[in-house]
């Protein structure tokens, strides 16, 4: 009975370790990165937008300069997350397409890791 017991407030110690541990660490964390949405338009895209063909072009490891080179236009930054030391920003282009065309862009550390598009032409 009496090793149930120390067993019983040995579990309780680790979990009131555990969650005060875990309430510093969200207490530490950085505030949220407020997002920005993409404007909608029914009418022809002004301007630089992206293509296909500059899509294609794009290869994992670029530098943002290099791939904002490609399409000639600046991406809009859609969020900004630094976890782990590591610097992840995605952006976004309106692309030259179907209504809705874009392209999506995922650097860590000021590379390219991965690349989407939706109704490029």
């Amino acid at each position: 009975m009496k090793s149930a017991f120390v067993i019983l407030a040995v579990l309780a110690a680790v979990l009131i370790l555990t969650l005060a541990r875990h309430r510093e660490t969200a207490e530490r964390q950085e505030p949220p990165v407020e997002r920005r949405a993409l404007p909608v338009s029914s009418g022809p895209v002004v301007g630089s937008a992206a293509t296909l063909a500059e899509y294609n072009r794009i290869r994992v490891g670029m530098s943002y300069d290099e791939v904002r080179e490609i399409i000639g236009a600046q991406g809009t930054e859609m969020s900004r997350n630094p976890i782990g030391g590591i610097a992840t920003v995605m952006y976004s282009w309106r692309g030259a397409g179907i209504a809705g065309a874009n392209m999506n862009a995922v650097f860590q550390d000021g590379k390219l890791v991965d690349k989407a598009q939706f109704g490029l032409r």
